[in-house]
């Protein structure tokens, strides 16, 4: 049970199945309720999936999320590989299928989108709960495309780099981070509002 400033009060609410039917399958209920927020995701996990270290991973999610700039709707279906090259880098890649509902001060409207999620991370930090040294990057690249008339084409970009280091024998650590952000394709105003980036 929780609060936010952003949400409200909220609960969180998780139920996994590490072992399913004895193949170490992973099956996932997680329910978000927020004052502002609803968010359920129902996933399942096929570890080594073809190859050692490669996961297929089945999620389906439901998302509701009322701002100040928007309020947003969404139905997704994905199917994601999750793979991991060394013990300090992996990569995803995947297919989704979404329909959102978006309403604001500028446009109401419905979209049918079709999505290829990309990501990337790498890391050199020498602890992955309590770094106090090295540097990581996670970069992802979601080409979408709005495939219902009028159809239109866009990329989201986003790429954050942290890096930590350490003084008074790892008494102190100092993490910088830095993201930065782009979407290029479809002009602004075809862009689905809560796919758009804010500051």
């Amino acid at each position: 049970v929780s609060y936010t400033r952003t949400f409200g009060p909220g609960v969180l609410l998780e139920w996994e199945n590490r072992n399913l039917c004895g193949e170490a399958k992973r099956l996932l209920f997680k329910n978000e309720l927020w004052w502002k927020s609803r968010l359920s995701i129902l996933s399942l996990t096929q570890p080594h999936f073809k190859k050692f270290n490669q996961n297929l991973i089945w999620v389906l999610e439901y998302n509701h999320f009322s701002t100040v700039p928007y309020t947003s709707t969404s139905q997704n279906a994905s199917v994601l590989i999750e793979r991991k090259l060394s013990s300090r880098s992996e990569v995803y890649a995947g297919l989704r299928l979404q329909r959102l509902v978006s309403k604001s001060s500028e446009l109401d409207r419905t979209y049918f989108l079709f999505k290829v999620p990309l990501q990337f991370k790498i890391s050199s930090a020498n602890n992955l709960l309590d770094p106090t040294s090295g540097t990581a990057l996670n970069t992802k690249l979601t080409p979408s495309f709005q495939f219902v008339f009028p159809s239109f084409p866009y990329t989201i970009h986003l790429s954050t780099l942290s890096h930590y280091c350490s003084f008074f024998d790892n008494r102190l650590t100092i993490a910088l981070k830095g993201t930065l952000g782009n979407i290029i394709g479809a002009s602004r105003h075809d862009i689905p509002t809560p796919d758009r980036l804010y500051g």
